[in-house]
């Protein structure tokens, strides 16, 4: 069974729903608790399950929405690679502190 908690977020996840009636029924006993039923999202993370397929698939892209509209972006152009695919990163030794090269200038 995991259990994940963020101040007053509660998550729960087992093998098996009757795990998970167990361990809410005691807490339940402990605190004012209220179920929400499937997890949909948490800490801005939307959570996508598809039991049937037995896949879940996690994406930020509200969360990624909301900050493009607040910067006036919300219409720019995607890029494949968001970063200069010229700059080539040198590994960092004790003297050597790591910085960005650009090969191509």
């Amino acid at each position: 069974m995991i259990l994940l908690l963020y101040v007053d977020n509660l998550v729960l996840a087992a093998p098996g729903s009757d795990r998970i009636d167990w361990i809410r029924a005691r807490l339940q006993k402990e605190f004012d608790m209220t179920d929400l039923g499937d997890l949909k999202s948490f800490l801005r993370l939307q959570i996508f399950r598809n039991r049937q397929k037995r896949t879940l698939h996690l994406s930020q892209r509200r969360y990624i929405q909301k900050i493009l509209e607040s910067h006036g972006m919300s219409n720019c152009n995607p890029a494949a690679t968001p970063a200069d695919p010229h700059i080539r990163l040198e590994k960092s030794s004790e003297d050597f502190e790591a910085t960005g090269i650009d090969r191509q200038r």
